[in-house]
């Protein structure tokens, strides 16, 4: 038999530091744009356009994703690097010039104002456990076909830089496991038989 679940260790099961900051990032994003007047939610990690089409059928939101975490270069003992999150915020207005400077109003605020409240929201706080937060990158993702002339996307590279998963507590769990496995393991049984191939040649007489 096997470990049972109840084994594993549950930080890493449940995500640990990216959990974190995670769910740090959605609560930072709902401040920063009530959900009065904002949708928000998750973005799925391959959006195709029928999920864009009914993201942008109606009002204004903010949707997160996940990019990766991309390890620093001489990792040591523990696994560091920078976790990325895109960020984006959809917006629908009448016209052009509106589209770009808003209605002086949340509910209908514009590309300028969405921009610069990222910047200013985003950029520079802080989680406990996980790190600072920074703005990598704030653009309009190339238009599509697809996309309506009174639609805007703003695009957010929202950056954790050099996270670690070094948590005592997480390393502590990890450490019991193994320790659990490695008892398991010698102590689970008589070895499996050695497989042994038998590889014949053209040279048995038949043919």
């Amino acid at each position: 038999m096997a470990l049972s679940e109840s084994d594993y260790p549950e930080l890493l099961r449940d995500g640990d530091v990216i959990a974190t900051a995670y769910r740090a990032l959605r609560a930072r994003l709902e401040l920063a744009f009530p959900p009065l007047h904002f949708r928000h939610g998750l973005l799925p990690p391959h959006a195709t356009k029928k999920t864009w089409d009914e993201i942008l059928r109606s009002g204004q939101h903010i949707r997160v994703g996940f990019e990766g975490w991309k390890p620093k270069s001489g990792v040591g003992n523990a696994f560091r690097g920078d976790l990325s999150f895109p960020v984006f915020g959809v917006l629908n207005q009448p016209g052009v010039e509106q589209l770009y400077c808003g209605s002086g109003q949340l509910r209908g605020v514009g590309v300028f104002g969405l921009t610069a409240m990222f910047a200013g929201f985003l950029h520079g706080f802080t989680v406990k456990g996980v790190g600072r937060c920074v703005v990598r990158e704030l653009t309009l993702p190339p238009a599509a076909e697809w996309l309506d002339d009174r639609c805007a996307i703003v695009g957010v590279s929202a950056v954790f830089e050099d996270v670690a998963l070094d948590g005592a507590d997480v390393l502590a769990q990890l450490a019991e496991f193994l320790r659990l496995g490695e008892t398991w393991e010698v102590d689970g049984g008589d070895p499996l038989p050695e497989a042994v191939l038998d590889v014949r040649g053209g040279g048995d007489g038949e043919g």
